[in-house]
């Protein structure tokens, strides 16, 4: 018995994202509390109300809750406040994500990280991973033909990750936008390894 080993190695290229998530940081320190607290309340409504006229809505706004801190001096008495919160926002429609990102940065709204991903990557993934293994099985069957010898049953078989390749997403925002959607793609690429029993 002779044992092969074959691999293929499946590609899907220029699938493009269609969900963008951000997050949008607010903190402000002060020697009054209220000062403090109600600039970052005012900020965090803002990008809310912009988001939403966007059409986030539900689960596509997660807000975590408003965090406090206090400076002392050296006699323990308070010198300072700080208050800081952060919303983090699920986008479907891309079309309108650089109008809503430019908006909210050109008020001051610092937008940390926008994320880039495919909601059907499961799928892909799935779809890949047949394709990989059909493609293995092609090419051991061709040799062993070229032997003489038929294909046993595939004795080991391992499944390589989903890569997802594309350009670095947009750090953290604080001026003008560069890039566009339009201008990403997403490759993910599957590895099938076949071994396969010729007798």
């Amino acid at each position: 018995r002779y044992y092969s080993d074959w691999s293929s190695d499946v590609c899907a290229s220029d699938l493009m994202p269609d969900v963008a998530t951000f997050t949008v940081s607010e903190y402000r320190q002060d020697k009054q509390a209220s000062v403090a607290r109600d600039s970052v309340l005012f900020y965090i409504e803002r990008a809310l109300a912009i988001c939403r006229r966007y059409g986030a809505s539900g689960a596509d706004i997660k807000t975590d809750g408003l965090k406090s801190k206090r400076g002392l001096n050296r006699r323990g008495a308070v010198i300072w406040y700080s208050f800081n919160q952060s919303v983090t926002f699920t986008f479907r429609n891309l079309a309108s994500l650089r109008k809503e990102v430019t908006e909210l940065v050109t008020i001051g709204i610092e937008v940390d990280q926008v994320r880039w991903r495919i909601s059907e990557e499961g799928q892909i993934k799935r779809k890949l991973a047949e394709r990989a293994m059909d493609v293995a099985r092609e090419q051991a069957q061709l040799l062993a033909a070229l032997l003489g010898q038929r294909l046993g049953p595939a004795v080991k078989i391992t499944d390589g990750s989903l890569e997802t390749l594309s350009p670095s997403p947009w750090g953290r925002i604080k001026g003008n936008l560069t890039g566009a959607v339009s201008e990403l793609s997403f490759s993910p690429r599957v590895t099938a390894r076949l071994m396969t029993d010729i007798k």
